[in-house]
């Protein structure tokens, strides 16, 4: 989490791994407090699990240093993943018994649309006992000579375990030989089967359970480096089977042989793309394409790769002492993308990022979740708030912060370079020259989080040969990142966005919206007028909005593509070249209301501190106004046949009603904010005739409610994060909050908890010149899953006397 680096971090409140099955049985036993909620898996749409369904995949394999570096120091920059457009399942990976993915990891996969699994690994001698327990439960010991009973236990715990902290699965890496042979081998993948039908149940129908394969059938040690008659078991008792790194073209030619020789009804419905061939990117480096390409080609052989320790982009930086993060981004970049190569990586004109080899994905329906990213990689040496700079790390390119639940997209149709359309208006839209566009990660500014993406532009606007001073106005689009659509339903999106034009008339800013994959069966893209802030933000930012459908005959999700347009008046110019420089700060998609409902207000309802913790804690709640219509008339709409017009029937309305505002709220040491509220009136009685249809003659008539509600799964808004300040209690002015006058404390998300935040043994007022006598007020703000920032009135403050600091 970006965090004061003046202020300590506490352990993770849940427990991120755990040493043994002992160490997990322990755990069961004493469970912890209800974990916090992350974002849910969304399975892809039809339309893109068409284009893959025929094609090999990919999965992540994530070691680095051992993993859980952010948590144990979230004050320094580390190696983060940000291709998850790529990425089928990624795995998170260490060397303890079992490995949870942490929070921020789990909601930035799922955010992108992949897959996050954890892995359960025995890879040692003093394994072999639990190994045995794995299968029998806790209290069963059964001695050599007796058979091994098999128990539901540990599948049904380690399911409930996935579906608790929101992950999708486990990687099984059994590397070590059974101390009971075959029959334990046997029991073994019996065990496998109940561990997936629990997932089944527990996590969902998309929950996964990998087999690495490093045992044969009579259970000893053997890596196959293929698929064989000795680990086809363990093939069909998982979801997915990772071969490991020493196989060779000639073990993937035997593999597709053996696969198509095995008997239909024991295949069920298994494919090639099912099994994973291990690349370690440690012995491979930017050779990792060529294992791909010559051997398993996916789009052919239908073969699937497992790319195991992608973070070699950046530990082989570390141990040539050449790091930098720059330096790093450019090496990942071209693994993932492909930009040109970095200096000091030989030229190879036949080189392909490994995105080539699989159809990218798009992003989750916005209807399901709202699509928002402020292009932060999840590190950052600095941290923004609506423009505005309240962190600055130190100066060297270690220093700064590491919070992978801020990762947002970075545009998968922005690298290696930006695509550019183009048109005159009204012909349709045509692929132009990309030459002198470029697209990078740009810290140096943001609207939110740690970084934005610069784009600059230098575009040849006669490109359709024809003469720029009679030609009508010219638009030309870059697309940023595809994501899947409904057809026929209303979104809204928001750009925020600074420019620097180089040109005698700037142009004028908007979204672009299209559609990539519906076969043309979009027959038009309706968006309502832009509307933006008349002037930028104090910080020079600027938000262009709009709401937009695209209508089709079909009903199919398919995939669609947002970006940045840009519309050049038709006025002669002395050089007709679009040339600018735009940062994109923020992209927000969201399904839009339907007409007629109320609009919620999020805000934080309720804040306090509990000094045992030394943790500031609050709840968010909403507020919502009775939509147009329904304020309160009593009347009931009702339409008669043939009318297009409605009629009213008027009837009394409750007494006295009375709506609460909700303003700034304010808790004192260990008590609880309250809303400011008004006297409670006293109740009125109801009129009995209140809603009745006027008379019987009129039962004909269309009966309308007096206000509806919307039942879209994101009509609830909710919370990306919270930025929390701070300032003395007697310099705080709560009618005019500015931010950049307060101290940055740090953001929700430490230890995956989002409605609190533990400062640890080190209080404010330590970085508020040691102000030990005096109290401090504290500024909760939060950020909605659509990047609004909430305004003060909405956002919540807690006083703390000074015998707590």
């Amino acid at each position: 989490m970006p965090l004061n680096t003046q202020l300590n971090i506490t352990s993770p409140a849940h427990p991120p791994h755990f040493k043994s099955l002992l160490e997990f049985e322990e755990f069961l036993q004493n469970p912890d407090t209800p974990y916090p909620p992350v974002l849910p898996y969304i399975p892809p749409i039809e339309a893109w699990s068409k284009i893959q369904s025929d094609n090999g995949k990919l999965l992540v394999c994530h070691d680095y240093k051992g993993n859980y570096k952010e948590v144990d120091n979230p004050d320094h920059v580390w190696y983060t993943f940000n291709f998850w457009w790529a990425c089928d399942t990624f795995v998170y990976f260490a060397h303890d018994r079992i490995t949870i993915p942490p929070p921020g990891w789990i909601i930035a996969a799922h955010r992108q649309g992949s897959k996050i699994l954890g892995t359960l690994i025995f890879e040692h001698t003093e394994d072999q006992k639990e190994l045995l327990q794995l299968l029998t439960g806790p209290t069963a010991t059964p001695a050599s000579d007796q058979p091994i009973p098999l128990s539901r236990h540990y599948a049904k715990a380690l399911a409930r375990l996935a579906a608790e902290r929101g992950f999708d699965g486990w990687l099984l890496n059994l590397e070590y030989s059974l101390s009971r042979g075959r029959k334990q081998a046997y029991l073994t993948t019996a065990w496998v089967e109940l561990l997936r039908q629990e997932l089944v149940e527990a996590v969902g129908p998309h929950a996964e359970a990998v087999w690495y394969d490093a045992l044969d059938s009579d259970g000893d040690l053997d890596y196959g480096e293929q698929l064989d008659g000795e680990n086809l078991p363990y093939f069909l008792a998982s979801d997915l089977f990772f071969v490991d790194y020493s196989w060779w073209e000639g073990e993937v030619d035997d593999t597709i042989k053996f696969f198509n020789r095995i008997d239909k009804s024991a295949l069920g419905d298994k494919k090639l793309s099912d099994i994973f061939f291990g690349i370690y990117v440690f012995n491979e480096g930017y050779n990792t394409y060529k294992r791909i390409q010559n051997y398993l080609q996916p789009s052919t052989k239908k073969l699937s790769a497992a790319i195991f320790a992608p973070g070699w982009t950046w530990e082989n930086m570390e141990s040539k002492g050449t790091w930098t993060w720059q330096g790093w981004w450019d090496h990942e970049l071209r693994m993932w993308m492909g930009p040109s190569p970095p200096s000091d990586v030989a030229s190879d004109s036949d080189y392909k990022p490994l995105s080539d080899f699989v159809p990218l994905r798009p992003s989750p329906n916005p209807r399901y979740i709202p699509y928002m990213t402020t292009f932060c990689l999840g590190a950052g040496h600095a941290w923004y708030v609506e423009g505005t700079k309240v962190l600055q790390t130190g100066t060297t390119s270690e220093d700064g912060w590491t919070d992978v639940e801020k990762q947002t997209s970075l545009g998968d149709l922005l690298w290696p370079a930006p695509r550019v359309l183009g048109r005159r208006n009204p012909l349709p839209w045509t692929s132009w020259s990309s030459d002198g566009v470029t697209s990078e990660i740009y810290f140096d500014d943001a609207w939110l989080g740690g970084s934005s993406v610069k784009l600059s532009l230098d575009v040849d606007l006669q490109q359709q040969q024809q003469p720029f001073g009679w030609a009508p106005p010219i638009e030309v689009a870059i697309p940023i990142s595809s994501l899947s659509l409904t057809p026929n339903l209303s979104y809204q999106a928001s750009i925020t966005y600074k420019m620097d034009a180089d040109m005698e008339i700037p142009p004028v800013v908007s979204i672009f919206v299209d559609a990539v994959s519906d076969n043309g069966s979009i027959t038009s893209i309706i968006s309502s007028p832009f509307s933006s802030n008349s002037d930028p933000s104090p910080t020079g930012w600027i938000t262009m909005k709009t709401t937009f459908m695209l209508a089709s005959q079909s009903t199919e999700d398919f995939i669609g593509s947002i970006g940045v347009r840009f519309w050049v008046p038709p006025v002669p110019q002395a050089d007709p070249s679009l040339k600018l420089d735009i940062l994109v700060g923020q992209i927000s998609v969201a399904q839009a209301p339907p007409d007629g409902v109320g609009i919620p207000q999020p805000l934080i309802i309720s804040a306090e501190f509990d000094d045992n913790t030394a943790s500031l804690i609050w709840e968010s709640g909403i507020t919502m106004a009775l939509p147009a219509g329904a304020s309160g008339s009593g009347s009931t709409t009702t339409t008669s046949p043939g009318s297009s017009k409605p009629s009213s029937c008027s009837s009394a309305s409750w007494e006295d009603e009375e709506q609460a505002q909700v303003g700034v709220l304010v808790a004192q040491k260990g008590r609880r904010a309250k809303p400011n509220k008004t006297k409670k009136p006293q109740r009125g009685r109801r009129n009995r005739n209140k809603g009745k249809i006027p008379s019987e003659s009129d039962s004909t008539d269309t009966v309308e409610p007096q206000w509806s509600l919307d039942d879209s799964k994101t009509w609830y808004p909710k919370f990306a994060y919270f930025n929390i300040f701070a300032q003395l209690t007697s310099s705080f002015d709560s009618s005019n909050i500015n931010i950049a006058s307060l101290v940055f404390v740090g953001t929700s998300g430490v230890d995956g908890e989002k409605y609190k935040l533990t400062i640890g043994d080190k209080y404010l007022a330590t970085i508020l010149n040691n102000a030990s006598d005096v109290s401090v007020t504290y500024f909760i703000q939060g950020v909605t899953d659509r990047g609004a920032v909430l305004d003060p009135e909405y956002c919540a403050t807690v006083v703390i006397a000074a015998a707590s600091t």
